[in-house]
């Protein structure tokens, strides 16, 4: 995230806070959002709001995937811990099988 939040300052990112590993499960803490859950809100709106809330996530995974990748495959490892577990694997890109 810190990675993403130096390069487009512009894209509203949460601050991350730290991550803990417990057994399986992975949590990372970070702040919250101003806004509603859009998996709450989802339902209750029209096509014209979904349509307007595909473009600006699409836009905003643009300028993520727009990004120059880190300059080496050490700087690639992404995230904290030991070892460490986020790695930026952009190969292709993915396109969603169906529109909304």
């Amino acid at each position: 995230m810190n990675y993403i939040k130096k390069r487009a300052p512009q894209l509203p990112l949460p601050d991350i806070h730290g991550a803990l590993q417990a057994g399986r499960r992975s949590f990372v803490f970070m702040t919250r959002i101003k806004g509603e859950p859009l998996d709450q809100v989802w339902k209750t709106l029209n096509k014209t709001q979904k349509e307007s809330i595909k473009e600006q996530l699409g836009s905003m995974f643009s300028r993520i995937k727009s990004l120059p990748p880190p300059p080496n495959e050490s700087d690639a490892m992404l995230g904290g811990g030991i070892p460490r577990r986020c790695k930026d694997a952009r190969r292709h890109i993915r396109v969603a099988e169906r529109a909304i």
